[in-house]
């Protein structure tokens, strides 16, 4: 709403330019003083009088714009965008008229219309900066990023000073790595005396999105100067701890908890900091404060659960995570986690039971995939009954969830050991579509095609397998990555 309404100021300000220039060529005392009532804001006079005006004069060109400007005053747009059609039907030279009509149009989201008025008006005037600015947006909504760059940079301060432009035009020149506005931008910043938070939180989060991280760090910094608050810091640390600067990172996270000693928060993300430096013990520590601040809290000790089993201790894992689920029973997420560390522990059986009890009580996603992973370790696709029910929970987690690529590929896995070879075939691909760089989804692949005598498609698949394997660190078991992505869920939570 904030951009609509950013937008109507753009299009009277070049309204008011338009009965300037349009009315200045009249003679008659009628459309003067018509003129003369918009300039004063009394819209309702004068719109009786143009409307008299344009009965008697329907080809009056000029009475036609005023019209569109009476009209866009009193927010009747689409009367407005038909008195500027029918002006310029009349004359197609009068350049304020196509401005206005374009922008009105876009406002009412009739985008392709508009484009294709502003970018008439880029013909008869190659630096209109109105012109620019919007074909820099549609170009920005396209994802055509370069075009929608150079119409920025064609479009002066309708761009680079409109604050609720800004995060766009910025995204952009991030996005085609430009970073001389992204600079200048930050320059800006640094050195206004009262610049808008919430803009600069914005641009911030932008320059961390698209790893600018020194850039990050000044626009968080300048934040944390206006406003010292606990999650100003966290963004922070993860910055610094992007850009290695790990003593800052700590810093900063222990500032956030100082500011705020009883939100999870803070303990949650120093906590996961430390186990990403390999120093779990500290961790723990750190998660053992939290919970004298915050007593049986459920994040903190499914924090705990997760650094335990991390560390390879999956009893005080599992006590960790009963105590999560007792605190907050109708949490699925610590039962989850029970259940993965009962697959790492091998007791495949007792996981079954947890993740099917999680299956029972909610619509997630990962209970589906990982009760049939249970069953499959425990050489349930040997059996046709057993194997039904592996493929109907396999298909229920990529209903629930289509961008999964784990169950997708379990689910192929499992059509292949059942060799119905075309429908392996149909769910592998779509595993590796989501995620390209999965070396199991093209093993799979590659054993699918050779069993159905197709050689050169089999090589193909498995060269990838082998050439990603190459390129990618050891791999990491099914349980841990589990819980890799369950601490970052925490961390979200």
């Amino acid at each position: 709403m904030r951009r609509v309404l950013s937008s109507l100021s753009i299009v009277l300000v070049a309204l008011s330019a338009s009965i300037l220039t349009a009315t200045s060529q009249q003679s008659s005392a009628s459309p003067a003083a018509a003129e003369a009532l918009l300039k004063q804001g009394k819209v309702n006079e004068a719109l009786p009088l143009l409307l008299q005006l344009h009965q008697s004069q329907p080809q009056n060109s000029q009475v036609c714009l005023q019209l569109g400007v009476a009209y866009t005053q009193l927010q009747q747009l689409d009367k407005a965008v038909d008195s500027y059609t029918k002006a310029l039907k009349i004359n197609p030279g009068i350049t304020p008229a196509r401005r206005n009509l374009a922008t009105l149009l876009w406002f009412v989201n009739r985008k392709s219309e508009s484009v294709r008025e502003f970018s008439s008006l880029i013909k008869l005037n190659p630096n209109d900066s109105v012109a620019h600015f919007y074909l820099g947006t549609f170009d920005f909504e396209q994802k055509q990023f370069l075009m929608a760059r150079d119409h920025f940079a064609k479009a002066g301060d309708l761009a680079f000073g409109n604050p609720e432009a800004l995060p766009m035009v910025l995204e952009t020149y991030l996005i085609v790595k430009d970073t001389v506005v992204p600079s200048r931008v930050m320059e800006q910043l640094s050195q206004a005396e009262h610049p808008d938070p919430e803009l600069i939180n914005h641009v911030a989060m932008l320059f961390l999105r698209y790893e600018s991280y020194a850039q990050a760090i000044k626009a968080f910094e300048r934040l944390a100067e206006i406003q010292s608050k606990p999650e100003v810091y966290l963004m922070l640390a993860e910055a610094y701890d992007k850009e290695r600067r790990p003593d800052d990172a700590y810093r900063a996270l222990s500032k956030s908890i100082e500011l705020e000693p009883i939100s999870e928060d803070g303990y949650l993300a120093l906590a996961a900091f430390s186990s990403d430096h390999h120093n779990t013990e500290f961790a723990l520590k750190v998660i053992d404060q939290g919970l004298e601040k915050i007593p049986g809290s459920s994040r903190l000790l499914l924090q705990k659960g997760i650094l335990w089993a991390l560390d390879g201790d999956l009893l005080k894992a599992e006590v960790s995570f009963q105590e999560a689920g007792q605190a907050k029973p109708d949490w699925t997420l610590p039962q989850l986690a029970l259940g993965v560390t009962q697959l790492q522990a091998g007791r495949l059986g007792q996981a079954a039971q947890t993740f099917q009890k999680v299956r029972q009580e909610s619509s997630d996603y990962r209970a589906e995939y990982l009760y049939a992973l249970s069953l499959t370790r425990a050489g349930a696709q040997g059996d046709a009954t057993q194997r039904n029910e592996i493929i109907a929970a396999l298909r229920r987690a990529t209903d629930l969830n289509p961008k999964d690529s784990e169950s997708r590929l379990l689910l192929g896995q499992t059509y292949l050991a059942a060799d119905q070879l075309e429908t392996a075939i149909t769910e592998l691909r779509k595993a590796i579509e989501l995620n390209p760089r999965d070396p199991a989804a093209y093993y799979q692949l590659g054993v699918a095609y050779r069993k159905q005598g197709k050689q050169d498609l089999a090589q193909r698949q498995l060269r990838s397998f082998e050439q990603l394997k190459a390129q990618l660190k050891e791999e990491e078991n099914e349980e841990k990555k589990a819980l890799i992505q369950m601490l970052k869920v925490v961390k979200t939570k």
